[in-house]
């Protein structure tokens, strides 16, 4: 993910108070963000995770009831939505209980606008070198971790994808725009609007075609040229 490109991001914005909520909103409108989805329950929270249109979640721990924050945690991760904390609670023992999800970063309420921009860019920037050499993501419920180099393409199905590799593929819900924003592009691009290939396994490109080491994926005017000058310019 790019932190030049923040307006294109969706951000999920998770506070029980709704005044805390917008401030946090206003300060990263100031920061060239446009995109928001306020939520003040974890129920609301969990429905906007599932439904694979958010780019970034900045998430409180206590929403009313406790720790409900750090579970939602646990779901972005298995969702691939990098995430960050925005909380007053400083304790040692809530803090220990919240570094377990691996979170971007963790801001204390009241904050700073810095230390906001600052946990914003840590997160997008962690997020981004997660995705060197390999791509986790659930497939019926179970967490799975590829090798990029074994991503044959992938294939979009309504609000499904299917990865396809040599030897299996695995459906998983998300969209192929959100799934290209964690994927390198120097390896991964669009050769129809419902298919994305893995460049260093393209063979041959043809009238209306792109073929792969034992596949053949459709290939539409839309996205020939580029394909062409990107399979030529990493020479796989």
């Amino acid at each position: 993910m790019d932190i030049e490109k923040l307006n294109q991001l969706n951000v999920l914005l998770v506070d029980d108070e709704p005044i805390i909520a917008y401030s946090i909103q206003s300060t990263l409108e100031e920061m060239g963000f446009q995109k928001f989805e306020i939520v003040h329950s974890k129920a609301e929270a969990l429905e906007k995770i599932e439904s694979c249109k958010i780019d970034l979640a900045i998430l409180d721990i206590n929403l009313g009831e406790g720790e409900e924050g750090i579970a939602l945690a646990k779901s972005c991760a298995q969702n691939n939505i990098p995430f960050f904390y925005v909380t007053s609670y400083n304790d040692t023992t809530t803090l220990d209980k919240a570094l377990v999800t691996a979170p971007g970063a963790y801001v204390e309420k009241p904050f700073m606008p810095s230390n906001l921009y600052a946990a914003i860019k840590l997160t997008l920037q962690q997020a981004s070198k997660k995705t060197n050499n390999s791509f986790s993501f659930k497939n019926k419920g179970e967490l799975i971790k590829l090798e990029l180099n074994d991503i044959l393409y992938l294939r979009a199905d309504d609000v499904y994808i299917d990865i396809v590799t040599k030897n299996k593929t695995y459906l998983h819900r998300s969209s192929l725009k959100k799934i290209l924003t964690y994927l390198p592009r120097q390896q991964f691009i669009n050769t129809h609007r419902a298919y994305v290939v893995n460049l260093q396994h393209v063979s041959n490109i043809t009238l209306d075609t792109v073929e792969l080491k034992g596949a053949s994926v459709p290939l539409s005017r839309t996205y020939k040229q580029e394909l062409k000058e990107r399979f030529l310019q990493n020479n796989f």
